[in-house]
């Protein structure tokens, strides 16, 4: 198995255990990650929005999805958990 399947990122949708020890029920998909590295290049979710075409609303509700599955504590979090995890550079 590699990294991607070890962090929950690609693969079936069934719980996997990081490297942290922290369980995710559910992978992060392509858009999810694009969403995250585009906040990690300082971008705000209205901007994210009108790069890829979608509401404010619906990036934040991503994004939201995104610290869920990370068990992060807000977007801050999030993106320096999937820099921590190699998910994102």
């Amino acid at each position: 198995m590699g990294k991607k399947n070890e962090y929950g990122v690609h693969g079936p949708e069934q719980e996997t255990t990081d490297l942290t020890g922290l369980t995710h029920s559910e992978p992060l998909s392509e858009l999810e990650l694009e969403m995250l590295r585009m906040l990690s290049d300082g971008l705000n979710p209205s901007q994210i929005g009108e790069e890829l075409n979608y509401s404010e609303t619906v990036v934040c509700a991503f994004l939201d999805s995104v610290v869920l599955k990370l068990n992060a504590n807000s977007q801050v979090h999030a993106v320096a958990t999937a820099i921590r995890l190699e998910l994102i550079k």
